[in-house]
């Protein structure tokens, strides 16, 4: 945690004075037991203005800026050319804004790739459960990777935030983090330029959000090849082969929290089909294009039909009653995800804006794009910085 360094500093500072005091004296005179009342005034002093520095219940007046961990960027000409283009140290560019968090380009250090930046507005912080850009780029990846790369993002908060300093070098909540810039993905600008309408429903629909992080989440616990998946059988590459004897206990869990967490996506947005077939027919078509009786080839059934049989396999899955369940098979927990997938995609499909208006609405900085088309090294990304000219 942040302050903890002043905080052992400072107590091996007071406990030498108070060896240095004592030294010659007894443990019951007066003496001594003021010399430790001493120290525990001190010490309760310091700790009192440490707290006071560093203040936990973030984001703060001390600490509203963040780095995200866990992606990063390959510097680009994005600057204007007559000032060379690439980024340099210290460079701090606006990306754009994603409800309350303001995200920019930062160049926190000479050679390496340059990180995402968030700077929150205090006033405008959701009080119980906030969709951060953290978050929603998450998913983002998830959805744009038709679930083949996925990366958690998490916050590097720091205090009275310097953009000329390293964060390396600069006070954390986090503390002295050692893997602070590694494990990242690293991206060129025009992917997420490519991607803003996924963040701008994201932002826009809580409930495609819960539903696309519970897919998400689903492919976390159990992935395959979701592309294969959708493909007639005589083109897939992958066949989702069972798991070996040995193995299947180790993935029964897994396969089972993947269907559980597939069917609660698909609940969240086209709920739980009833005994009245024409009323649940009626909801799906109100929530999703995706037609109803189309053949969802991997189940061999409409797409309808599935989605009773997904419910079933549901409650076999969440209701295991100590036993493992002697019916679940591999396939009906890529048949699970692949549904939930298609049925996510068929929300996002209706409400989706173009990249165009998704941009606008999120004040992406069009200019980066253009300074990068207008630049002689249009095609070039590298980790390697710009260098300031010196005196």
């Amino acid at each position: 945690m942040a302050g903890e360094r002043e905080q052992r500093e400072a107590l091996d500072e007071l406990q030498r004075q108070f060896r240095a005091r004592v030294e010659a004296l007894d443990l019951d005179s007066p003496g001594y037991v003021q010399a430790f009342q001493q120290m525990s005034d001190d010490w309760r002093t310091i700790s009192e203005k440490i707290a006071a520095a560093y203040p936990l219940d973030v984001p703060n007046a001390e600490c509203h800026h963040a780095m995200l961990k866990g992606i990063a960027f390959e510097n680009q000409a994005w600057k204007p050319s007559s000032s060379g283009g690439f980024p340099t140290k210290g460079d701090r560019v606006d990306f754009f804004r994603f409800g309350s968090e303001a995200a920019s380009l930062w160049t926190q250090q000479d050679d390496d790739y340059t990180v995402l930046l968030v700077e929150v507005d205090r006033t405008n912080v959701p009080s119980n459960l906030w969709r951060t850009l953290g978050s929603s780029i998450s998913v983002s990846i998830g959805l744009s990777s038709m679930q083949e790369d996925s990366q958690e993002i998490n916050y590097a908060w720091i205090y009275r935030f310097d953009q000329n300093t390293p964060v390396t070098e600069q006070a954390r909540l986090d503390g002295d983090d050692p893997l602070i810039l590694t494990n990242r993905l690293i991206f060129r600008l025009e992917r997420w330029f490519e991607q803003a309408r996924i963040l701008e429903l994201l932002l826009r629909d809580e409930k495609f959000f819960v539903a696309a992080q519970q897919l998400c989440d689903s492919f976390r616990s159990h992935w395959f090849c979701l592309e294969c998946a959708l493909q007639p059988a005589t083109y897939r590459r992958h066949e989702h082969a069972e798991p070996d004897a040995w193995s299947m206990v180790s993935q029964i869990p897994r396969m089972e929290n993947a269907i559980v967490q597939a069917t609660r996506a698909v609940e969240g947005l086209i709920g739980k089909p009833g005994q009245n077939q024409t009323r649940t027919r009626d909801r799906w078509q109100r929530e999703i294009p995706l037609a109803p009786d189309d053949i969802f080839e991997l189940a061999g059934k409409s797409y309808f039909d599935f989605y009773y049989d997904l419910f079933q396999v549901r409650n076999d899955s969440a209701h295991g009653f100590g036993a493992f369940s002697a019916r679940l098979t591999r396939l009906d927990a890529v048949a699970a995800q692949t549904f939930a997938h298609a049925v996510v995609k068929s929300r996002f499909d209706r409400d989706v804006c173009t990249n165009e208006e998704a941009q606008r609405r999120l004040s992406f900085n069009a200019a980066l794009m253009t300074n990068i088309r207008d630049s002689d090294y249009e095609g070039m990304s590298t980790p390697l910085t710009a260098r300031r000219e010196r005196d």
